[in-house]
């Protein structure tokens, strides 16, 4: 996965449900462990959607928006689309 790349959420049966593009890949700190991060605009989200990195200084549970921009940490869950 790389900046400009085009992913889905391959978790959940959302894998032809959900369309982002990657803008930024980044780490984050988790107590005493850096994480990777990657930030996603989201096109189209489906119903269940990964949960977000670090937001606003709290943890969010607010609903995912298409044309979000949202922080999530780096998994085998994103798979670019091809």
């Amino acid at each position: 996965m790389k900046v400009g790349d085009l992913v889905c959420y391959n978790a959940g049966g959302q894998k032809y449900k959900t369309l982002g593009v990657v803008y930024e890949i980044g780490t984050s700190l988790q107590g005493y462990q850096t994480i990777g991060c990657v930030l996603i605009q989201w096109c189209v989200v489906g119903d269940f959607m990964p949960r977000r990195e670090w937001h606003n200084k709290g943890w969010s549970r607010e609903d995912i928006k298409p044309g979000e921009f949202v922080w999530h940490p780096i998994g085998d869950w994103f798979e670019v689309v091809k």
